[in-house]
């Protein structure tokens, strides 16, 4: 079963083109935090200074040109995501920037928070109401694990009991709230399986599960030797996960779910991502990186939000499909992983496009697990499934419908409206969209 699955991936069939447009922006406000974490990546040595020294933030001047940069570059439904540091240091920036962008863009944007929570307050409801506001919560698990690497600067209260009260503060305000939980892990927080337990309890809808960054010789760095204990917690998840689904939950584990997406579509993955290309950090100063990881490498940067861009760097970069890496193209499971994140291999090797060898073996594990999920599901409880991966699942009753596209006239090209992506249509492709055109007027 699991090599059909990644057998039947078919690449040679459809063309690979470039996004055209930007689709995702983390828009740091201010790189300030109220936080002291231990392991926290804006203290790794090549970020240091373009994060925690500069200690820079955005005025309202330059908060209202990103705002309009991301505009001129974006494609309508842009997701804009406010970072930090702590983002809600700045909450009045926040408000600028997303009143500013409502007023002369009306409905362009979708609003994310990545946030620590210990800075929420009753307050701030009604305006993360009206516009909409996703949440992405950074806790790391329980309280021994979150308190353990995550502390105030200049306090000794528990930072999980801090966030966590405001966190159900909010949601007893907003129960509607779409929000999920990022836990960071590193040598010194390896039970994952404890994490998703007490997550899972706190009735959290969606966790995601990160290997941190560090440096090699940190204390934090997870090593080879680490690599069996996380794989032994992500098995404990997947069997847990499996029964929740069963039983009828709702939970998302984004570590399995965007893999059973993947095995579901039987679309490969040829890249860990685009960034650069529909996805890109600015920074507080105003300039403007390809990722988060980068910020404050001048070899890196992009340009800034005044005089504008330039991403033929990484247009480059984007050509480097993962079945064209020596080191990834006869890995049986590529198009599933895409070369996970080239950032990272970056700190690790110095070199993007070569795999870090613990973020191989624990993908290449979770891979294993998400097409088991993938099997008992579809065998057990297919409306689990259904539930878990919506139109991208379709049971034995159903039939495809047409995605949201925007088609060039009197070419083969569409761009479909949720990703931003550009795909090349065959001749009976092309026929069959007319007539569904025609038909529809």
């Amino acid at each position: 079963m699991q090599e059909m699955q990644i057998s039947r991936f078919d690449i040679e069939k459809s063309e690979d083109h470039c996004p055209t447009g930007l689709i995702s922006v983390l828009f740091n406000l201010t790189h300030q935090c109220n936080l002291a974490c231990k392991y926290c990546i804006m203290a790794m040595p090549e970020l240091k200074q373009g994060y925690q020294e500069s200690q820079a933030t955005m005025n309202v001047d330059l908060v209202r040109e990103t705002v309009d940069y991301i505009y001129r570059a974006g494609l309508p439904g842009m997701n804009v995501t406010f970072y930090g540091g702590e983002p809600l240091l700045k909450f009045d920036l926040l408000q600028e920037a997303v009143e500013y962008a409502e007023q002369k863009y009306p409905g362009f944007f979708v609003y994310n928070v990545i946030t620590n929570a210990t800075l929420l307050t009753a307050k701030m409801a009604a305006f993360f109401q009206k516009h909409r506001v996703r949440f992405l919560f950074s806790v790391d698990g329980d309280k021994a694990a979150n308190d353990r690497l995550r502390v105030f600067k200049n306090s000794d209260d528990s930072v999980y009991d801090r966030a966590w009260g405001n966190i159900q503060q909010l949601l007893g305000q907003l129960p509607e709230l779409e929000y999920k939980v990022n836990v960071t892990y590193f040598r010194p927080t390896l039970d994952l399986e404890r994490a998703f337990v007490s997550l899972l309890a706190q009735g959290v809808p969606e966790t995601r599960f990160e290997r941190g960054l560090a440096p090699a010789n940190s204390p934090y760095f997870v090593r080879q030797e680490d690599v069996e204990r996380i794989k032994e917690a992500f098995s404990a998840i997947a069997e847990q996960y499996l029964e929740h689904l069963i039983a009828g939950g709702s939970h998302v584990v984004d570590n399995f779910v965007v893999l059973l997406r993947k095995i579901s579509r039987q679309t490969p993955r040829l890249r860990g991502c685009n960034m650069g290309i529909d996805y890109v950090t600015i920074a507080a100063d105003g300039r403007v990186y390809p990722c988060h990881k980068l910020v404050g490498h001048e070899d890196f940067c992009m340009g800034d939000v005044r005089s504008g861009t330039n991403n033929e760097r990484y247009r480059e970069f984007w050509q480097h499909r993962v079945d064209q890496r020596d080191s990834c193209s006869a890995c049986e499971v590529r198009f599933l992983c895409g070369g996970f994140c080239i950032c990272d291999n970056y700190f690790h090797n110095h070199d993007f496009f070569a795999p870090t060898r613990e973020n191989c073996a624990i993908i290449k594990h979770n891979i294993k697990l998400a097409l088991r999920l993938f099997t008992e599901l579809e065998q057990r409880a297919p409306l689990a499934l259904k539930r878990l991966l919506g139109a991208d699942y379709l049971l034995e009753t159903e039939v495809p419908v047409m995605s949201q596209f925007l088609q060039r006239p009197d070419e083969r090209m569409v761009r479909q409206m949720e990703t931003g992506g550009e795909y090349e249509l065959n001749l009976t492709a092309v026929y069959i969209l007319n007539q569904v055109a025609i038909h529809l007027k």
